[in-house]
Parts: structure tokens; sequence; C-alpha cells
């Protein structure tokens, strides 16, 4: 079943929602390499909550799923990241193996198989929630695209969905 027909159906709308009283105490963006979305999704993040006292202490990070760690932000995510006035110079790669997931951990994936690729790194019953980034909001999408190896233009109309996504999840946290 292609993507889009799981979306219509419904498969995907426990992954689009936080549950009621689920206040997470750490959001993880989790992408393919962790050098373009997920680490653009955690300095956005990280910037409109420090501009929202109203927010709480959230822990912001992110991380990879096929990555080696340690490496540096694509250079095209950071220049394009700069002309938005975000900072991913010093970014570093981590893999998801690196990273213990513990309870009320608010798990953010930017495409559906990411869901079932996280399996083996969540305990039965520890707490975590998965939400799909695109599938927040009204403009529902089930995935949004890599742009590794994209020209500008694709970085920036990601960036545009990454932040318009997480505008309404701030609202959440």
């Amino acid at each position: 079943m292609t993507e889009y027909l799981c979306m219509v159906v419904g498969l995907y709308k426990r992954y689009s929602i936080l549950p009621l009283g689920f206040s997470p105490k750490r959001v993880i963006f989790i992408c393919k390499g962790n050098v373009c979305r997920s680490v653009y999704a955690e300095a956005y993040l990280k910037n409109v909550l420090s501009k929202d006292d109203s927010s709480g202490k959230v822990e912001i990070i992110s991380c990879g799923l096929a990555t080696d760690g340690n490496t540096p932000a694509n250079p095209t995510a950071k220049d394009v990241a700069a002309g938005r006035r975000l900072d991913l110079q010093g970014h570093k790669s981590t893999r998801i193996q690196d990273v213990a997931l513990r309870e009320s951990d608010l798990l953010v994936v930017m495409e559906p198989y990411m869901v079932k690729a996280l399996q083996p790194y969540q305990k039965n019953g520890s707490g975590t929630h998965i939400l799909i980034l695109g599938m927040l909001g009204e403009n529902k999408t089930p995935n949004i695209p890599d742009p590794y190896g994209k020209e500008v233009a694709v970085f920036n109309e990601v960036f545009d969905t990454i932040e318009l996504k997480l505008d309404i999840l701030q609202k959440s946290l």
C-alpha cells in the first residue's frame, strides 16, 4: 500500500497527534543521515523555544537511522540555514544507537518507514511517542523528502515545510 493511501485510510493517524496528557521532556528529531532535515528541525525548534518562555524546559536533539556518526551537516543545508539565521556549523551527526531513549521522549520522524525502523530501539512500555512530522496540521503529508544532493530550491521547500509543521508542534509542547 502506498504511503499516501495509508494516510488516506488513517493508518498514520496515531502518529499525527500527541496523546492526551503526554508532556515530553525531550524531543528527538530523526531522519536518515542527521545532516539535513533532523538537524534543521532541531536548530529551528531550539530557536523558536528560546523565544517562548511558556514552553518550559524541553530538551531538543536529533539523530539519524543510517549514519556512522560525527558527520558534519550537509554544506547546502548549512548555507540555506544560515540564510534563515540558523547555525548548523558545529553540528556532527549522531547515530540512533547512541541515544538512550527514555520515558516521555517524543520521537519525530520525517518518513513513515522510520516508525518501524525505530522499533528495535524502543523498550516495551517505554513511554515514548512517535510523530510523523508531515502529518501535523491540516495539510498532511506522510513524507518530508530528503533534500540531500538536491539544489538549494529543494532545501528551501523542505525547510519551509519543516518550519510550518514545527510551528504547529511547538504549540503542543
